[in-house]
């Protein structure tokens, strides 16, 4: 990182977490990585929205929430208006220093953040609005820094609990996870999920695996084909799959730290939700990351394309009834 001026430049780092879990949890970790470098304090404002409805306090400890968590208000006076009003990408004031990539991502403005925040005369709040990850250095040991940020985090008892007894005393396990509703064209077929279990079988020797999938119907059909390769899979009791609802908020958080104690994994390459609970269990290098082949995902994508054309007269037709 480019060094800074003697004064230091940030008198605190505040996260606005955007997007599911996963994306926040990611957002979260990088900026305390980024809060670290700059020498300033980290605070959290965790505003809920449909993929993540869930209060601070309904999945983080009471106490993690009172000593790290900012209100909206406290934001808003910072900015002077709402965080939702800034402008897009990088805003630089007399007051504050605010990123938000939106559509670019944030990592392609680092390079410029770090050389504002090394010529900066005055001492400002930083603030990040952001749903993924994003450093200021390429260091190499960026996944290590975020394996070690997410075994910090205290969950709230509702989160635990539901940990808790879904390991039950459980020895060391594998792990799946499958999004079956994700209609990506990088998504992996069955058959490339059916031969990475039983890479996984082979080299794990661990019969036990857990099974975290986006519905009832998934986690069934994938137990029943672990079954067959000579696992005995297990899942979340009663897992509530709608992530838009408190309970499924919960049992979202439970699933990614049961992945996160596993001690090998097969997943979906394009999922920030698996590839980050890897990172946390420290496998990250030795999980099996699936996703289609090239030719596949060039079928996809036409056939994407053609049921976008066939369907735009109606489309077109509908708006103008609007």
């Amino acid at each position: 990182m480019t060094p800074m001026s003697e004064n230091p430049p940030v008198s605190r780092v505040i996260i606005v977490p955007r997007n599911g879990l996963a994306n926040r949890l990611q957002a979260w970790a990088s900026a305390a990585i980024l809060a670290a470098q700059v020498d300033a304090p980290l605070q959290v404002l965790w505003q809920p929205e449909p993929p993540a409805p869930a209060l601070p306090d309904e999945l983080f400890d009471a106490a993690l929430v009172t000593r790290s968590f900012v209100t909206a208000d406290e934001v808003t006076r910072i900015l002077g208006s709402t965080h939702e009003a800034l402008p897009r990408y990088l805003t630089t004031t007399d007051q504050f220093i605010a990123l938000a990539g939106h559509d670019r991502g944030e990592q392609v403005f680092m390079a410029d953040l770090a050389m504002l925040l090394a010529r900066r005369e005055v001492t400002t709040p930083l603030v990040l609005i952001a749903g993924g990850q994003f450093h200021l250095d390429s260091s190499e040991d960026f996944t290590r820094q975020r394996q070690i940020f997410y075994a910090g985090i205290r969950w709230s008892p509702a989160v635990r609990e539901r940990v808790e007894h879904a390991v039950d005393d459980r020895g060391p396990f594998v792990a799946l996870h499958i999004r079956e509703t994700d209609r990506s064209v990088q998504a992996p077929p069955a058959a490339a999920i059916r031969d990475a279990l039983g890479t996984l079988r082979e080299r794990s020797h661990c019969t036990s695996l857990f099974v975290a999938a986006d519905s009832e119907q998934a986690t069934a059909r994938w137990s029943e084909e672990a079954r067959r390769i000579g696992f005995e899979p297990w899942s979340l009791v009663d897992a509530q799959r709608d992530r838009t609802v408190l309970d499924g908020a919960i049992d979202s958080a439970a699933d990614w730290l049961i992945l996160g104690r596993s001690v090998g994994m097969v997943h979906p390459a394009a999922s920030t939700f698996s590839v980050e609970a890897a990172v946390a269990a420290g496998i990250h290098d030795q999980a099996i990351a699936l996703e289609a082949s090239p030719g596949r995902q060039r079928v996809r994508r036409w056939r994407g394309h053609a049921a976008s054309a066939a369907s735009w007269p109606r489309r077109r037709l509908r708006r103008r009834h609007l």
